[in-house]
């Protein structure tokens, strides 16, 4: 009876333990957030360039890429959160392009393998008629290396494969090339956080964006 009452009691451990991670993805800014980009939604024009992701495209001058940029950034969003809200963007059927870039703070919430997962329904989810540019989990700085960076580069190179299995997806790995020795982010390239990019690297990734574009619509 002892044990029987001990599994029960972890089993609802567990239960209570992926409710509460899930409702912390959801947060008030993300339900603000979602609220405000369903209004802006319904007034996109045709050929939209819609930019999907976490607080690196919400902190991120999307105008600077493309005049056409609409900006769908929400801070601390995950491939969860995404997946959710991308459903209920009817601007996409209409756009011309998609940027996506999320997963750091799937870190905290799952396994590389269960954020692959999301992604390929998210992937799934976005029209295959229009060009996808995957961007890859920016790498974090020296402080946060031992941290993050392991998985963020084994999770890249499977989003880098994940890509290949969809015609009209590109992945873009920025900073792939431009780590420091040590496979951690530059600090230039990053604010004192580690985390979020800087002005100089935020003008890298919009140059990349920009040529990744170009070559897809």
């Amino acid at each position: 009876m002892i044990v029987l009452m001990l599994k029960y009691t972890d089993l609802i451990s567990q239960v209570f333990s992926v409710s509460e991670s899930q409702s912390n993805e959801f947060t008030r800014h993300y339900e603000t957030m979602t609220a405000f980009h369903s209004r802006i939604d319904n007034n996109l024009t045709e050929g939209s360039v819609i930019f999907i992701g976490d607080s690196h495209v919400q902190g991120l001058a999307v105008a600077a890429v493309t005049d056409k940029a609409v900006n769908y950034g929400i801070g601390n969003d995950t491939t969860v959160g995404v997946l959710r809200r991308v459903k209920e963007y009817r601007s996409l059927s209409k756009s011309s392009a998609v940027v996506l870039e999320i997963g750091f703070n799937d870190l905290r919430f799952r396994s590389n393998t269960e954020i692959l997962t999301q992604y390929n329904q998210i992937l799934t989810q976005l029209p295959d008629n229009i060009g996808v540019v995957l961007c890859a989990v920016h790498p974090v700085g020296q402080s946060k290396h031992d941290l993050f960076n392991h998985r963020i580069h084994a999770l890249n190179g499977e989003l880098r494969d994940l890509s290949q299995q969809f015609d009209h997806v590109t992945f873009l790995d920025v900073f792939e090339d431009k780590l420091a020795p040590g496979g951690f982010m530059p600090a230039d390239y990053q604010l004192a956080d580690a985390i979020h990019l800087s002005k100089k690297g935020n003008e890298i990734w919009i140059s990349a964006l920009r040529k990744s574009l170009e070559n897809i619509r």
